[in-house]
């Protein structure tokens, strides 16, 4: 399991990768790779949308550099983008829909 990072416009992309693919059934990690998991180095900023799957690895990520962030999100496609899942700003609210780019 790895993370990319992306940085966009004030936006931190991250997303959950296996050999540098997206994780589906077809790519998968299991909970053991977590022992061996490197989270890389990020700055922090003002907004970081966490993507891919499983959820697990998604909270892991997430929890990893909550502190970093005024709001952290968790993509889901189907909205268009990611939803604020935690802030620290009152610019940001729980549920919030973040667009992508």
């Amino acid at each position: 399991m790895e993370v990319r990072v992306t940085e966009n416009n004030g936006v931190t992309l991250l997303e959950v990768l296996k050999e540098g693919n997206p994780v589906n059934a077809q790519n998968p990690v299991s909970v053991d790779e977590l022992q061996t998991f490197a989270m890389p180095e990020v700055r922090g900023g003002e907004v970081v949308i966490v993507s891919g799957m499983p959820m697990w690895a998604v909270g892991v990520v997430a929890l990893a550099v909550k502190n970093l962030f005024s709001a952290v999100a968790v993509l889901d496609p189907r909205l268009g983008g990611g939803v604020i899942v935690h802030a620290v700003s009152p610019k940001y609210k729980l549920g919030q829909i973040l667009p992508l780019g």
